[in-house]
């Protein structure tokens, strides 16, 4: 492995990690149940992005699709 895809999957980890790190702490914080939403949804999102970037940043190639009007579609898949 390159020092390039070391550093790239280090940081994919990093963004994983703070994905998750976010959804424990809209969890666990006392505010108004008005931002909860949003911040497990950030969360979840970042910790996919984060953790789609680790694996591509490994080798592992996955193709990602999504469909929408009344469809609700969202297909991550690896590639062949």
């Amino acid at each position: 492995m390159s020092r390039s895809n070391i550093v790239a999957a280090l940081a994919g980890i990093g963004i994983t990690g703070l994905g998750i790190w976010m959804v424990f702490a809209a969890i666990a914080d006392p505010e108004p149940t008005s931002k909860l939403g949003l911040l497990i949804v950030g969360g979840i999102i970042i910790t996919l992005t984060g953790s789609l970037g680790t694996l591509a940043a490994l080798g592992i190639k996955f193709s990602v699709s999504a469909k929408s009007p009344q469809g609700h579609a969202f297909e991550i898949r690896p590639e062949k």
